[in-house]
Parts: structure tokens; C-alpha cells; sequence
């Protein structure tokens, strides 16, 4: 694994015997063997508003500017302290007994949601595998990746403005996968509606 300069012309490929040196001097460069240039500090650099400043292997991705991304790396996450910034991010964890101000979790995202016909039809949805109508009033929403538990998730429920109907969920069917709603008038009869689904947790 030796350091060895070089060249070629402009517009010319590259023979099989440069590939292999060009490697060399890679592995040459990371290993810091004698000729071979350092690695500089700050590898990657820009100042630009919005840039992505400095990336480096010791501390990872780091900028100051403003709408900046911070800082990534392996060990701490992602983190910012820019003005509109997200704090810290932790996309895979959820959150411990005494969430920390500023930091986003697993469980603080919504992870389904549907808009649904008075009939049950998806009209969109996002992490939903279905929603039965079995009947006039009742629908079953089932969802692509359960929940822990059925007391580890928490349902937002939403009829459409225009509608005097209501949509109620039936706690006692709720599984970590599957929950129960119910249309009613506003005098409590069943009723066909049109909701929205929203689903958090862990």
C-alpha cells in the first residue's frame, strides 16, 4: 500500500493499472502512510446561507448557518440549535419516562392516518391496511404495523364539518392493531360517516 502520484490527460480514461493505484493511494491516504497527503480536518466546507458547512469524520455534519441542518453524527443523532430548528431528533426511539423539551421522538409522529368515506372507502391514508364497514354505523380501522398495545396508541377522530353526525371510537375493541368507531346522529342513532383517522404512540 504505497503513495504514488498520478497523472493523465484531460478527456482520457483511466487504465486498469491507475484504478488500481488510485485505490492504493486512498487506502495509503486513510492510513496515513509516509507521502501520502493528510486528510484535511474540515473536508467539506461551505458558508453560504442555507450551506451544509462542515463535514467530517471526528464530529460529524456541522453548520452555523441560518436554516442550517446542524449537526449529524453517529453517536448524538441529529441536532440544531438555529432559530425554527428541530432540537434533536430520535426517528427510532420512544420517548423515556421524562421527555426531554426540544427533542422529537418515535411516538411523537403521527404514524397512521386516513380520510374515509361515509361508506368506508379510503379516500387517502398513510400506514392504514384497511377500514371494513360491516355495517351502516361501524367501521374497523386496521392498521399496517401495530402498536405495542392497545394502551400504548391514542386515536384522533374528526367528521366533517359540513355533517351534524359524530364518530365515536369504542375503546373496548381496540387491540394494538385494530380499533372499532361508531357513526351516531347527534341525538345518538346510527349514522353512515365521513371521518378522519389519526393515530400516535408506541
Amino acid at each position: 500500500m504505497a503513495w504514488t502520484n498520478l497523472t493523465y490527460a484531460t478527456g482520457s480514461l483511466l487504465t486498469a493499472a491507475k484504478m488500481v493505484q488510485l485505490d492504493e493511494n486512498l487506502d495509503a491516504m486513510a492510513a496515513g502512510n509516509a507521502g501520502a497527503p493528510a486528510l484535511a480536518v474540515n473536508s467539506f466546507v461551505a458558508t453560504g446561507v442555507g450551506s451544509h458547512a462542515t463535514l467530517n469524520v471526528s464530529s460529524g455534519y456541522q453548520s452555523l448557518q441560518v436554516g442550517s441542518f446542524g449537526s449529524v453524527n453517529v453517536s448524538s443523532g441529529f441536532r440544531t440549535t438555529q432559530v425554527g430548528s428541530f432540537g434533536a431528533i430520535h426517528a427510532n426511539s420512544p420517548a423515556p419516562a421524562a421527555p426531554v423539551a426540544g427533542v422529537f421522538y418515535k411516538d411523537s409522529a403521527i404514524r397512521a392516518w386516513a380520510v374515509c368515506s361515509d361508506n368506508g372507502s379510503i379516500y387517502s391514508s398513510m400506514g392504514i391496511a384497511s377500514v371494513s364497514n360491516p355495517t351502516l354505523e361501524v367501521y374497523g380501522i386496521t392498521l399496517a404495523t401495530s402498536f405495542n398495545t392497545a394502551r400504548s396508541w391514542a386515536h384522533f377522530i374528526a367528521h366533517y364539518e359540513y355533517s351534524l353526525d359524530k364518530i365515536e371510537l369504542d375503546p373496548g375493541s381496540s387491540s394494538g392493531g385494530v380499533c372499532c368507531l361508531f357513526g351516531r346522529t347527534i341525538g345518538g342513532a346510527a349514522a353512515a360517516v365521513a371521518f378522519t383517522f389519526m393515530a400516535v404512540g408506541s
